[in-house]
């Protein structure tokens, strides 16, 4: 019955808009009933980085934190590990530039579970990882272009596909092109 109710309060506050109060009943939910709708992974990242954005400087990477281990456990309970590992490190390259390193490990696991069937923004942003590794002496020349090899893979076997793998093809020359 407390399940029925906190997720009708999340469900209401979400669709209005009103985030700041879907959190604490999708934060009840997370916790207490975590396999009743991959939603509220798909709708807690909406949450999560909305919370982000509000929190002071002090508070930004716990609620950062809490973003990855809503992927991670939305990966234990509804899988698409590739996908969803996409995702995570797209997120957390554009939340938390600093984790590049990290960033950029969750985008080639992504790739590798995926291959070609890897979303068209996830070759983009491994390469992006990859370019700023470089600039920061962290990342071989060889890695780089390695990286570069991989993502490219994935977006030429889509170019016919899917407009959108040319846009970020062309994306990675342009971050390519001083290498």
């Amino acid at each position: 019955a407390t399940a029925v109710r906190k997720y009708s309060l999340y469900k209401v506050y979400y669709k209005q808009n009103n985030y700041q109060s879907a959190y604490k009943p999708w934060k009840w939910m997370i916790r207490n009933a975590p396999r009743q709708s991959v939603n509220l992974y798909i709708r807690g990242v909406n949450i999560l980085e909305f919370k982000i954005t509000k929190a002071p400087m002090g508070e930004k990477d716990a609620y950062i934190d809490s973003l990855m281990a809503l992927y991670d456990q939305r990966i234990k309970y509804f899988g698409e590990k590739g996908y969803v590992l996409g995702r995570k490190g797209r997120n957390l390259l554009q939340l938390d530039p600093g984790q590049a390193q990290k960033a950029h490990n969750i985008l080639e696991k992504a790739i590798d579970l995926q291959g070609e069937e890897a979303e068209p923004y996830v070759p983009y942003y491994y390469v992006y990882a990859a370019t700023q590794l470089r600039e920061q002496e962290k990342l071989p020349r060889e890695q780089l272009l390695a990286s570069n090899r991989k993502a490219m893979d994935v977006l030429k076997a889509n170019l016919d596909t899917n407009p959108e793998y040319k846009k970020m093809k062309n994306k990675v020359e342009g971050l390519m092109s001083d290498y």
